[in-house]
């Protein structure tokens, strides 16, 4: 026989012996149309099993889906970007989940329970806790989730926010002694502290310019106050305005530091809420022709595009943004994005598939933007929109 002839019946031979180990292969193991997913599952006695695949399933075939089984606190992707970390207010404990919502996992145990407020570190090592007392008084709380360590901070304050890269607080501090209101920045013992600068109102937002070495601040926003929009370096120095022309205003930077929203009422039209967008130094304001609160918004990474909410269902009687911000009056949102640039707007999410009715914050993006996360404030769960 020939080397020819000897080759094409090997081959011949190989391709029969292929076909017939996979017909065993697909008679031994393939389930029944009866049976499916869940008939295997049920012979396996694995319901956590079953329960996951359909939570994966209902993920990905719906455009809103749930990923929480619990109430959550200011859920924020992981550090490495492929699980989400949140706080647990009913357990006092730090959960990890997969971005479909499945694989819960405890991280850790605080022994806070409740807490009214939670602020990540930037590396989602530690979260500073707020607890309120039966008179609205403020205790702050350091909890090191690697250490499993919570350490109270020994100060009297009413606002914190993180030093970025830096196990550093800023606070606003209240003299009852002299009565002066300072911003300052210590330890997060409260120890080693420095005064920044002194301030004149009471209800304070502080917020690190990205990428700088500086400090903002503005006065809370009220529907008939102006809201003063300033920064200070954080070694101290000479304040400077950067805007002060809105009412009621709230910010948000970009993650560069370069752009930064704003959210404001105007009331040359009837207290209407509205959505803008400046550089840095305030210059080159613009509306977006977008009526929403920048608490319902987030920054792609590029520095142009917002992801957002825009609420609907608000009564023309409220008081804007004071009784949205008391929880006196809850919305109905819908999802769009817009390009800062441009100023097109997208919709994410059609009417028809809003199933029900969300009150949107804590929105955050996975690592590649393709999918937005959000708690509904409704029920304090955790949803995601498949981008």
């Amino acid at each position: 026989m020939s080397n020819l002839r000897k080759i094409f019946f090997f081959s011949l031979f190989l391709f029969v012996g292929s076909l017939l180990f996979w017909g065993v292969y697909n008679i031994s193991f393939k389930t029944s149309d009866n049976e499916g997913e869940s008939g295997i599952l049920k012979k396996k006695g694995d319901s956590q099993i079953a329960e996951n695949i359909e939570k994966v399933k209902n993920v990905y075939d719906n455009k809103i889906s749930l990923i929480s089984d619990e109430v959550v606190l200011s859920p924020t992707l992981s550090q490495s970007g492929d699980r989400i970390r949140y706080f647990s207010p009913g357990e006092g404990s730090v959960f990890e989940i997969e971005l479909d919502g499945t694989g819960k996992k405890k991280i850790s145990d605080s022994g806070i329970k409740n807490p009214s407020k939670a602020i990540w570190s930037q590396d989602k090592s530690k979260i500073i806790l707020k607890l309120l007392n039966e008179t609205d008084n403020s205790s702050f709380y350091v909890f090191d989730i690697v250490a499993q360590k919570t350490e109270k901070i020994e100060k009297k304050l009413d606002e914190v926010s993180w030093q970025i890269n830096a196990d550093r607080i800023f606070y606003k501090y209240y003299n009852s002694a002299t009565r002066e209101r300072t911003l300052d920045v210590s330890d997060l013992n409260g120890k080693n502290w420095k005064e920044i600068n002194k301030i004149s109102y009471c209800d304070v937002s502080l917020a690190q310019i990205p990428k700088t070495g500086l400090l903002s601040f503005w006065n809370s926003g009220k529907s008939d106050e102006k809201t003063i929009f300033e920064y200070v370096p954080i070694v101290g120095g000479e304040k400077k305005t950067i805007f002060s022309e809105k009412f009621g205003a709230d910010y948000l930077w970009s993650e560069s530091g370069d752009y930064v929203l704003v959210s404001y009422i105007s009331p040359e039209e009837e207290g209407k809420l509205k959505l803008g967008v400046m550089s840095y130094a305030g210059e080159g304001f613009k509306n977006l022709d977008v009526p929403t609160f920048v608490s319902k918004c987030v920054w792609s990474k590029d520095d142009h595009l917002v992801f957002l909410a825009v609420p609907s269902g608000v009564e023309a009687s409220a008081k804007l943004p004071e009784d949205y911000k008391t929880g006196k009056i809850k919305t109905a949102d819908t999802f769009w994005k817009v390009d800062t640039v441009t100023g097109e707007k997208t919709r994410l999410v059609e009417v028809k598939d809003i199933k029900e009715e969300f009150d949107t914050q804590n929105l955050f993006l996975n690592s590649d933007e393709s999918v937005l996360f959000f708690v509904n404030i409704k029920d304090q769960k955790l949803y995601r929109i498949n981008l």
